[in-house]
């Protein structure tokens, strides 16, 4: 809980004004390591984590006794061995990782040889016995500086991997020891940057000169030849190489003097290394080692003193590493520390300079603190640092690791009066006073000890809970408490005075219950109670302000119960309250502003306050911790996904060291804010597109999405979504991204903490898919990943189809005129067959007239037969006359290139037919269609 309740009220703590505190010792913040922990419950395949990488994309890469999992700070993917799949792993039981100069990813695992991983086609290649391997047990495996991986085989010595010819080469054990190996049982192996190969066998240590090809073997002298099993290697940049073995602890190898120090777990020694099996060693850059063992845990190993601090598991801590087997150790580029256990899947650890450290609270380890709940913290005119808990006053010498604790004892009245500590207080003259449950302390440096202060009150003998004290500058100590409000203590006298208090009048002997105090840069003293408000007291004039909640004016004190309070150097009062969120007091206008949980706090409990060196607010909580930028009216929160022990902060328990350090006292422990400067050699975690899905099915791309760059998908393909992750693995929670698809979105799309981007109905063309990260520090990646999209249209879209389609109504088109020509052409053909025709039989008619003529103009025969003839002759000549001007009509009706409807024929009939009925004096009607049916 955030605060304690005794009797019927708030046992409130306070500290109003910035004490000083110096940073606890590296022995203590390493002590207190948080880890955070990866196990099947979060996808990984098994709890047994044999080999840990991290590749040059940024994935994380997990050997276990159940396949290889690939992981990207969210979710896990997992590849096995598939007896019908001779692309699948080899074999289960992983037990070595690697990468080459190439990107090769090279695994090794317990039966099934080495195999090599096919980023491009997400594919493995066999590399076993069968095909140059010397044994299918790979134990160890390393790149040297010029790009060849060696691989130790147990039983099989050491191989060597010729690219060229994609084949090994073997280092045997035999009968010449300047061209063999001691043992064929390679358990590790390392390269030392300086030409030099190490083997760690079970029979002694191996040195491969790179360049000639020799062997040289090195063996210690210890009972059993413990020292002689090695399990692990690793060497420096000082030319030290630092050995592991089973059973004989960690030895230091001076490669240029040859000398060797060892160091054991000594039983009565904490600071000693923890087992002495080393299973694994990893470098932190700094001169230090982090030294895993089988059966006491992690070590962190200091090399210039040979003392170690060891992280073990608690079953009470979820925090602790999660257990004493450690197989394996890894430290990646950017600082963070893996460890692989034995049944307790994987712990990852931010060993980087970070923002929030964690004073000791660990029963088991040397200075923790008396109890995790803190309730005030002090650092004095000396440098000591003093804690107050539930269960005692702590306190940790300037330059000492060690704290002293003192608790109150029954019956000893030097001794703390309550194990209860709300407040601490050191006065002009450096007494030290303490507030407890029962009342007011005064400890005596020379002494050890503590004297009791008899506070007066209005029952005798009554016990008041002190919750702040505050020492002004003119010898007076003020005293908040729970049951008799506030006490002036005049320091030069040794008098004490009860301030009866009251909010309507300073004259009256009202009760007022108090939880903080704050000196004013004016003289006064602000007083915050519960349930009352804010006070204002003028000491010089003894006259009282009165600041409440009034639900009518939303310029009144947000909250009637103040926990907390902070005066800046404008006089500018920062109120934190129960339930109320931020106040801003201007006592000029005595009017209050609020910032509560709609404007970005976390939660509306304040119960500390206080300044860094950049202007900024931070406020504890019962959710975390808040920064609060004055200027912008913005709040960055944090919470236990970044590092602190608990969300739940505790009334009162705020402090500043000298340093520039914020403290903060918790349910969980002391918690320390430190400034850290993100710009500096900050690493941007790369970002990977790591899935694609067409109609919500994953797309068959035939590569790893990550390692394309371009995409060509079909027209009914244009529903899809890509999954992006920024391989941050301390903080992946806190990675918000933005997206943006080129061709389509105007503007890049902020997503938040979703990982996906989803399109629907993309009309056909040419895009680029674009995706960047922020991480918690806010700052937005340089690095992107990108893919070009090229969705092609439907065939009916192409412009082959169109042209094809063109060219088809060119060629219809052409073939209708075409057609049109020579319909034309053969009616003239016909006309003018028609037409001669018809003028042959006209010039026949014509000729037949002209004899007729001429018969009749030269006179016929008989006379009495000349009438009859001649009116024979003219008839036929009439005849032939008619006949002629229809033949005339004919041609000239076959000639007109208009006549060719039916509605001519038609009129060509009727003048033929009619005249031919009338004369047989038939009646003959002809029905003309209308123009629509013709």
């Amino acid at each position: 809980m955030g605060f304690l309740l005794p009797k019927h009220t708030l046992s409130g703590r306070a500290l109003c004004y910035m004490v000083l505190f110096t940073c606890a010792s590296t022995h203590a913040q390493l002590s207190t390591a948080r880890f955070q922990r990866l196990s099947v419950e979060q996808g990984l395949s098994q709890s047994t984590v044999s080999a840990v990488l991290r590749d040059s994309q940024g994935f994380m890469w997990f050997g276990t006794a159940d396949g290889l999992n690939r992981y990207d700070g969210y979710t896990f993917t997992v590849y096995r061995s598939n007896p019908l799949d001779s692309s699948s792993l080899s074999d289960n039981w992983i037990w070595g990782l690697c990468e080459d100069n190439e990107g090769n990813l090279w695994v090794g695992t317990q039966a099934g040889g080495i195999n090599r991983y096919d980023r491009v086609h997400d594919r493995f290649v066999r590399y076993t016995r069968g095909r140059g391997l010397s044994g299918n047990n790979v134990a160890g495996l390393t790149v040297d500086p010029s790009g060849i991986l060696w691989v130790g085989i147990w039983g099989g010595g050491v191989n060597r991997y010729a690219p060229e010819s994609d084949t090994f080469t073997q280092y045997p054990a035999g009968d010449s020891r300047a061209f063999s190996l001691s043992d064929t049982r390679v358990r590790c192996l390392t390269h030392d940057g300086r030409g030099s190969l190490w083997v760690g066998t079970w029979e002694g240590l191996n040195r491969i000169d790179l360049e000639k090809g020799t062997v040289e073997q090195l063996t210690f002298d210890t009972p059993g030849g413990a020292g002689n099993k090695i399990q692990s290697l690793a060497a420096d940049a000082h030319g030290v190489l630092w050995i592991g073995t089973w059973g004989d602890g960690l030895k230091r190898l001076d490669v240029s003097t040859s000398r060797v120090t060892s160091y054991r777990h000594l039983p009565g020694d904490p600071r000693s290394i923890s087992d002495n099996t080393v299973t694994s060693i990893t470098l932190d850059g700094n001169g230090r080692l982090w030294i895993g063992t089988f059966h006491g845990g992690l070590n962190w190993f200091d090399a210039v003193s040979g003392r170690a601090v060891s992280h073990t598991n608690l079953l009470s801590d979820p925090a602790s590493i999660s257990s004493n087997m450690i197989l394996s150790v890894y430290r990646d580029p950017v600082g963070t520390l893996w460890v692989g256990t034995d049944g307790g899947g994987i712990n990852l650890l931010n060993s980087q300079r970070k923002q929030f450290e964690l004073y000791p609270d660990d029963s088991n380890v040397r200075g923790a603190l008396s109890h995790r709940l803190v309730h005030c913290m002090l650092q004095d005119s000396r440098g000591d640092l003093w804690i107050g808990t539930a269960e005692g006053l702590d306190r940790q010498r300037s330059r000492e690791d060690s704290l002293v604790h003192y608790r109150h004892q029954a019956g000893r009245a030097a001794k703390l009066s309550h194990n209860s500590v709300f407040a601490l207080c050191e006065d002009s003259s450096g007494t030290l006073w303490v507030g407890t449950a029962t009342g007011l302390d005064r400890f005596d440096r020379g002494r050890e000890s503590f004297s009791h202060v008899v506070l007066p009150t209005e029952s005798p003998g009554q016990k008041v809970t002190v919750n702040a004290i505050v020492a002004d500058t003119t010898g007076n100590l003020w005293v908040a408490s729970s049951e008799e409000g506030l006490f002036q203590i005049d320091l030069r006298t040794g008098s004490i005075n009860r301030c009866r208090l009251s909010p309507d009048t300073s004259s009256s002997s009202g009760r007022v219950l108090l939880y903080s105090l704050c000196l004013s840069r004016r003289g006064g003293l602000y007083l915050g109670s519960w349930g009352i408000g804010l006070l204002h007291f003028d000491k010089q004039r003894g006259v009282l302000a009165h600041y409440h909640h009034d639900p009518a004016d939303s310029l009144s004190l947000r909250h009637n119960t103040v926990l907390a309070m902070f005066e800046d150097t404008t006089g500018v009062l920062w109120v934190g309250t129960y339930g109320g969120g931020l106040d801003r007091f201007d006592p000029r206008t005595r009017t209050f502003t609020h910032f509560t949980e709609s404007e970005g706090l976390p939660n509306n409990v304040v119960y500390g306050i206080l300044p860094d060196d950049r202007g900024r607010l931070w406020l504890s909580t019962n959710r975390g911790l808040a920064c609060y930028d004055i200027a912008g009216r913005a709040c960055r929160n944090f919470s236990t996904v970044d590092g602190l022990p608990g969300d739940e902060f505790n009334q009162g328990a705020f402090a500043r060291n000298r340093n520039g350090e914020l403290l903060f006292g918790s349910v969980n422990g002391l918690v320390i804010v430190r400034e850290v400067d993100n710009t500096i050699n900050r690493i941007m975690p790369p970002i990977v597109l790591t899935s694609f899905t067409i109609h919500e099915q994953p797309a068959q791309l035939g590569r790893a999405i990550w390692s394309m760059d371009g995409i060509r998908l079909n027209h009914d393909q244009n529903f899809f979504a890509f999954e992006f992750a920024a391989l941050d693995y301390i903080l992946p929670a806190k990675s918000r991204y933005a997206y943006i698809l080129e061709g389509l979105d105007r503007d890049w799309v902020e997503c938040g903490t979703r990982r996906d981007a989803r399109y629907t109905n993309v009309a056909p063309g040419e895009y680029v898919f674009r995706v960047r990260s922020s991480g918690s520090d806010g700052f937005w990646n340089v690095n992107e990943a990108a893919v070009r999209i090229v969705i092609e249209p439907p065939f009916w879209r192409t412009w082959w189809f169109i042209a094809l389609c063109a060219l088809a109504c060119v060629a219809v088109g052409f073939a209708l005129y075409r057609f049109r020509v020579n319909r034309l052409l053969e009616m003239d053909r016909l006309r003018l067959r028609i037409a001669s025709d018809l003028h042959d039989e006209l010039a026949s008619n014509l000729s037949t007239i002209a004899m007729f003529s001429r018969i009749v103009q030269e006179g016929v025969g008989a006379a009495s037969d000349a009438g009859e003839e001649r009116a024979q002759l003219q008839e036929r000549i009439t005849a032939l006359a008619q006949e002629s001007v229809g033949s005339i009509r004919d041609i000239i009706w076959a000639l007109d290139p208009k006549k060719e409807t039916l509605n001519d024929l038609l009129t060509r009939l009727e003048d033929s037919i009619l005249p031919i009925c009338r004369a047989k004096e038939i009646c003959l009607r002809f029905h003309r269609p209308g123009p629509a049916d013709l």
